[in-house]
């Protein structure tokens, strides 16, 4: 697969946040997982230690219910923990994506929980919770990579790599076929 600009999944990552904040507010996706993922498989680490810890700034910024500068340190200590493991993963695969965006969500997930105890305001802590916070939204995070950043950037590669000139030809030519055919 043919590797898309980090801008393109930056871009995907904003929008996803932005959608996610007005449409589903109560929804805790960590939309910029797989952003991170993508970003740990090509740049080095300390670029993408700042890069990340920008992320989470912009998070902070857009309107996160917790402390400003949460997100941006605990994406930060996400990176130095996963940095390391992009080396288990296939960056051109899809369901690598997705596995290692389940495991950034997870790690993630763990380090706003520990800031939360250190601040003093605990969740209600129970099994449904923990299920649902670690595991279930974990497995959401790595559906959401699959989806909204793996097809775009396959859609992407394969525009790239075929043209859209090339594309266009052959979806023009078949109306014609068809209209043909049709009188």
């Amino acid at each position: 697969m043919i590797r898309a600009p980090l801008l393109l999944p930056f871009i995907l990552a904003v929008i996803a946040t932005a959608c996610a904040s007005v449409f589903l507010p109560h929804i805790r996706l960590h939309t910029f997982a797989p952003f991170l993922a993508l970003l740990y498989s090509r740049c080095s680490r300390m670029s993408s230690f700042w890069i990340s810890s920008l992320c989470g700034l912009l998070i902070d910024a857009l309107g996160s219910e917790l402390r400003f500068g949460v997100h941006a340190l605990s994406f930060s200590v996400a990176t130095l923990f996963l940095y390391s493991q992009k080396k288990h993963f296939y960056h051109d695969k899809p369901l690598a994506l997705s596995l290692f965006t389940f495991q950034i969500s997870l790690i993630i997930t763990l380090i706003l929980f520990l800031f939360s105890c250190l601040s003093h305001s605990l969740p209600p802590i129970s099994m449904k919770w923990m299920i649902s916070d670690f595991l279930l939204m974990s497995f959401f995070d790595a559906l959401y990579a699959f989806i909204w950043f793996s097809l775009p950037l396959f859609l992407y590669s394969y525009l790239k790599r075929m043209g859209i000139r090339t594309i266009f030809a052959k979806f023009s030519f078949n109306l014609l076929k068809r209209k043909k055919y049709s009188e």
